[in-house]
């Protein structure tokens, strides 16, 4: 059996295919020049029951059936971004409405454009040069897999590798399936580990964010 290959960082930063030259990171520029500084605002959604989000020109676009966030997941939300702030040149700060917002957070177990595949999550960029100009931003889909208020590590894993694509992650080589790699070498990666689902950033994956964004350069206070 043939060693598994080291994932590079530049794999982790490979173009959208048919979009030369533009990285899902360029989309996350975007929404961060809807004003101009480097605090990115996230905002995790609630609400239980039918919700209808919009595109930048606001049309409804996707249906989805939300099942709310329990203080399970907004604390881990939470927590991976707190734990992100000291090592890349972004700030973080959490918002109570999705108004001017850069990630939306919305728990689902269903939606509407994913029909009967088994997906599990998704980033769906807004606005910006990649979806049709105005306000930029990112709407992230999770599928409570267990509809549980805990959360367990594939959910877990889901959430990550949203925020990772939201904060400019392709899948390893845009290849999410290669065999080389797993969650252990890159959240970005399909593959399970041989100890389970990974929920947090590898080496790897750190190194990519800190390629796109640089290594953390604010005072301590």
């Amino acid at each position: 059996m043939p060693l598994a290959r080291r994932l590079s960082p530049d794999g982790l930063l490979a173009e959208i295919p048919g979009l030369p030259r533009f990285h899902l990171y360029d989309h996350t520029v975007d929404a961060l020049l809807n004003d101009g500084d480097e605090t990115l605002d996230y905002y995790i959604d609630k609400s239980f029951g039918w919700d209808y989000l919009e595109n930048a020109d606001g049309w409804i676009d996707t249906a989805i059936h939300s099942v709310g966030h329990s203080t399970t997941d907004i604390a881990f939300i939470e927590y991976v971004f707190n734990r992100l702030d000291p090592l890349i040149d972004l700030d973080f700060r959490r918002r109570y409405t999705n108004y001017g917002t850069e990630i939306d957070f919305y728990s689902v177990d269903y939606v509407s454009a994913w029909g009967d595949q088994p997906m599990v999550g998704q980033a769906i960029p807004r606005g910006g040069r990649l979806a049709g100009g105005g306000g930029a931003w990112w709407d992230v889909l999770w599928r409570d897999t267990d509809g549980l208020l805990s959360l367990n590590d594939l959910d877990g894993n889901t959430i990550v590798h949203e925020i990772g694509h939201a904060l400019g992650l392709s899948h390893p080589n845009n290849d999410p399936f290669n065999g080389n790699w797993n969650t252990d070498d890159t959240v970005m990666s399909y593959n399970i580990s041989p100890d389970g689902w990974d929920y947090w950033f590898s080496d790897a994956d750190i190194a990519a964010l800190q390629a796109i964004w640089g290594v953390e350069n604010d005072a301590l206070v």
